[in-house]
């Protein structure tokens, strides 16, 4: 096997291997500036009917949550994994 032959097959073969981690990269980058560029945004007292996107921010039952995915409505703060609990509040 001719040496240029071999180094242009592993150069595509590489090339096939890196463009989809290259791709997912990309992808995890621009969700991060995105995630960034809004911070958090505390949205008062949890509302079931309140459309909430990620890094919103809701009290509910005394206690303070930050909305952790893209988007979801009627999951209330304890009962879905799109919460997660910041903030402790005091239970009765």
């Amino acid at each position: 096997m001719n040496v240029e032959k071999f180094v242009e097959g592993l150069h595509d073969y590489l090339s096939k291997q890196i463009q989809p981690l290259a791709d997912r990269i990309k992808n995890l980058e621009s969700k991060l500036e995105s995630i960034e560029s809004k911070g958090m945004e505390y949205r008062g007292i949890y509302q079931r009917a309140q459309h909430y996107g990620r890094g919103d921010v809701v009290t509910h039952k005394g206690s303070m949550w930050v909305h952790v995915t893209d988007g979801s409505r009627g999951y209330a703060p304890g009962d879905g994994a799109c919460w997660q609990l910041a903030a402790k509040g005091h239970s009765k």
